[in-house]
């Protein structure tokens, strides 16, 4: 349903979560000297719906912002490390410009955080205070709406 200025979002996405870690451990009763470095990467199949409000700036060109709330399902091989099932916030902020009479183009900037602690349990890391997984990214979405109403 769409008012003039309000639209409400639903649609689907693959998100992959990945970092580098390096970092000393400790072979058995030993001191914490040994070097080690792993990539750990997870996919999620995301699910999101939020609103979108419009600004019309001209006839062809308008802002938007808008946020969408993302349930996230792990698709790789599930693990006793990291939930199976997560939920993240999208925050977006948007340009659309209406190229022909049922084309237009978007551009996106996003910010996207965790509303939750991805991982298991909290990581305890080089006998350090402990730590939770809660991923955040920036990105931009490019995109091509079909079947838009020209004004």
């Amino acid at each position: 349903s769409k008012t003039d200025r309000l639209s409400f979002l639903y649609g689907a996405g693959i998100n992959q979560k990945s970092w580098d870690e390096k970092g000393l451990n400790s072979n058995g009763a030993g001191p914490i000297n040994n070097p080690y470095s792993f990539r750990n990467d997870n996919t999620y199949l995301g699910i999101f719906y939020g609103i979108n409000y419009d600004f019309h700036v001209g006839e062809k060109i308008k802002l938007f912002a808008g946020s969408l709330l993302n349930p996230e399902f792990m698709l790789n091989d599930v693990n006793e490390d990291y939930k199976s099932l997560a939920i993240s916030l999208r925050m977006t902020m948007g340009l659309e410009y209406q190229a022909f009479d049922h084309v237009a183009l978007q551009v996106t900037p996003y910010f996207q955080t965790a509303l939750m602690n991805y991982a298991v349990s909290q990581m305890i890391i080089g006998m350090v205070e402990p730590q939770t997984y809660t991923p955040y990214s920036f990105g931009v979405n490019l995109g091509i709406v079909l079947n838009k109403k020209s004004k």
